[in-house]
């Protein structure tokens, strides 16, 4: 079977990014474990085409585009009509048995008569329009684009149980086609770091050795709820005990295509005096990000949703305690490796983060807790599954 994997989220920065190089690659190797009964073919824009790292000795059907597609399907963006198309025709002239979406995206108008399988990680966008869109307009394109990936695709595909009970009440897509294939952990982040790196990233912000600090890492969009966390740090500053607490924002807020708080997180943290006491890291490598897991006392991530929350599962795997919205998919994904509190209710986040910065041996417990838990996500377990949908789905596909 010639599968087509819409590889045109290749360069994006945020999760959808990191999922779909995760997975493709994962995919790949899955493939040639199983003597290579399918072809993968990468359908690409002409901007993600260029990219250097991408997979070698893999076919490739690259459209004619004008606008990188990470950038045209952005918060801001729109994709042309132009692009679209030449998308389409590009998937059609690969002639493909069956199209893969790891992301809807950068989802684009299928060839006729290909089934197709398109990953949906969260409504976000559906429950929290105000705080993902600038205007009512980019809402209305993103809402047609996924009723019409999800309508015309013979399988949707998400990351979590808690994403696909959303995806059922809010897109009206029946469970019946709905699979959970989850997210992965890369295996970066279970490796021990090499002696004295652990220590560079914080020092490179401006970190004194053995000052500790909050980490929160992703995206600085309005739905992260950060206001909040930069907030119940300020509060809890003004215990003697806590003064030198420090939160450390680790997120590319220059080059994210998303609809960003970036400024107004600035602007709040100027107002609270906090300027010593929150840095604002902007893009850090894997490397750096490892460091800053490892150093840091929890990770927290307040969100008022998420469809899986990889920034969680992956301070897991660094023996990072977790401190998490007791909403969406965080539970699902931390299980008893976290605490956890209402993105809503500001005492019952400073309680939270007061017990885990005051507490070694809770924090040691839940870094054991972490490392069990990090082992169920696994790339491998997620290709084997994704690849069995695609059989699925192409077996819908010729019975319609």
């Amino acid at each position: 079977m010639r599968i087509g994997f819409d590889a045109s989220c290749w360069t994006n920065g945020r999760g959808y990014g990191r999922f779909t190089r995760g997975l493709l690659d994962a995919v790949l190797a899955e493939n040639a474990a199983r003597g290579a009964p399918h072809e993968i073919v990468l359908v690409l824009d002409r901007a993600s085409a260029a990219c250097v790292d991408l997979p070698v000795g893999v076919e490739r059907a690259v459209a004619t585009t004008d606008e990188a597609a990470v950038q045209a399907a952005s918060s801001s963006g729109r994709r042309s009509l132009r692009d679209l198309w030449a998308m389409r025709a590009a998937a059609d002239q690969a002639k493909l048995d069956l199209l893969l979406y790891p992301t809807v995206y950068t989802y684009f108008p299928p060839p006729p008569r290909v089934p197709t399988l398109v990953t949906i990680h969260d409504t976000i966008a559906e429950r929290f329009p105000r705080l993902v869109f600038p205007n009512r307009r980019l809402e209305l394109f993103w809402r047609l684009k996924v009723l019409a990936a999800s309508r015309r695709a013979a399988l949707v595909l998400t990351v979590s149980c808690d994403a696909a009970t959303d995806i059922s009440r809010h897109l009206w897509v029946s469970s019946a086609r709905i699979r959970v294939v989850s997210e992965g952990i890369d295996a970066h982040f279970r490796q021990p770091a090499p002696p004295g790196q652990v220590a560079e990233a914080p020092a490179r912000f401006g970190l004194d050795p053995g000052t500790g600090f909050l980490l929160y890492v992703g995206g600085l969009s309005p739905h992260k709820n950060l206001d909040a966390l930069i907030e119940s740090l300020g509060r809890l500053r003004r215990d003697p005990a806590l003064a030198s607490l420090r939160l450390v924002i680790a997120g590319d807020y220059s080059r994210d295509s998303f609809y960003s708080a970036h400024t107004k997180l600035r602007a709040l943290v100027a107002a609270r005096g906090l300027e010593d006491a929150v840095t604002f890291t902007g893009f850090v490598t894997d490397d750096e990000l490892v460091s800053l897991y490892r150093t840091a006392i929890a990770l927290v991530l307040p969100s008022f949703i998420e469809g899986f929350g990889l920034p969680a599962a992956e301070a897991l795997a660094c023996g990072t305690p977790v401190v998490a919205s007791a909403v969406g998919s965080l539970p699902e994904v931390v299980g008893d490796a976290g605490l956890f509190f209402d993105p809503k209710d500001g005492p019952g986040l400073d309680a939270a983060l007061r017990r885990v910065v005051t507490d070694p041996a809770l924090r040691a417990d839940l870094a054991r807790r972490g490392l069990e838990r990090a082992g169920r996500f696994s790339w491998v377990r997620t290709a084997k599954l994704t690849l069995a949908a695609c059989e699925e789905a192409a077996r819908k596909g010729k019975a319609a």
